[in-house]
Order: structure tokens, then C-alpha cells, then sequence
């Protein structure tokens, strides 16, 4: 049984810890590139669609992340990158409606994107990822309504 325990850790140690060690952390420069910009595209969803336009900003500075661990002498490299911006729909339900966050990147370059996550102060939120100049992902209204869109950068 404590053989098992033992390969099953090792597993672990190989697919939740790679990376590099002690690699360069992500300038304010590389993230502004990688993801501050106005993204405009098209939205749908429960029975509605039209243009949205998603407008983000950086805030301060970038936050290289590399936490603690025990499995490995090499950990997964972690940037989180607060954002502040707004939302406007066609349809009127957002109206250059301010909404604060985070893009969360899994590396030190914004070559594989991040995963956005955003909320304006009624609740509603936006989950979603910016990859290649192109937002896409979901937003959901504080009212249980979502609708998805698809948003390349301007």
C-alpha cells in the first residue's frame, strides 16, 4: 500500500510541477502587448445578439506567482495581471459598465494567453480567455442570464 502511495505522488510530482526554474518574470511591457486593448465582436445568447465591445486596461503591475510546494523542486509558474475596464452590449444591458479583475497566465510569456475573470459591481461576470488578440468566453448577469461572445482586439 505504501508503494502505491509513493507512485502515485511521483505521478503527481511529473504532471502538476514542471516548468523552468528561477525563469524571467513577466515585464509590465509583455503584458500591456499580451492583453490591455479594446476587444470588439459579436455576442449571443438567450435569444438576443449584437456587437460587445470590451475595453481593459492594466492596473499598477504585473504579479509574478510562484508558490510554495512539496513535490517538486520545480513549481508551475504563475502571472496574475489585475485589469480594470468596461462593457457595452448593442442590446443596452451593459453601457460602458465598469468591470475589475484578473488575466491569470500559466508561464512567463503571453504566448499561451490567460484566463480573464472579471465582475462589475451588480455581479454580473465575465469568464473567458484572451489568446492572440482575441477575447472569447462567457458572460453571465447578476439575473442568472448569460449569453457568450467572441471578440477579436481592435
Amino acid at each position: 500500500m505504501n508503494a502505491r502511495v509513493l507512485l502515485l505522488g511521483s505521478l503527481l510530482s511529473i504532471a502538476a510541477c514542471s516548468g523552468t526554474s528561477d525563469p524571467e518574470p513577466m515585464t509590465l511591457e509583455q503584458a500591456q502587448t499580451g492583453f490591455a486593448g479594446t476587444y470588439a465582436g459579436t455576442f449571443t445568447g438567450d435569444g438576443k445578439s449584437g456587437s460587445i465591445e470590451l475595453a481593459l486596461s492594466l492596473t499598477a503591475s504585473v504579479t509574478p506567482k510562484c508558490g510554495t510546494h512539496t513535490l517538486s523542486t520545480k513549481c508551475i509558474d504563475v502571472t496574475s495581471i489585475r485589469v480594470v475596464g468596461t462593457l457595452t452590449t448593442a442590446d443596452g444591458s451593459f453601457t460602458k459598465t465598469a468591470v475589475e479583475g484578473t488575466v491569470t497566465v500559466y508561464g512567463v510569456t503571453t504566448d499561451n494567453g490567460g484566463d480573464l475573470t472579471l465582475r462589475s459591481p451588480a455581479g454580473d461576470t465575465v469568464q473567458g480567455n484572451i489568446k492572440g488578440h482575441k477575447a472569447s468566453g462567457t458572460v453571465k448577469l447578476a439575473t442568472g442570464k448569460s449569453f457568450t461572445f467572441d471578440a477579436p482586439r481592435k
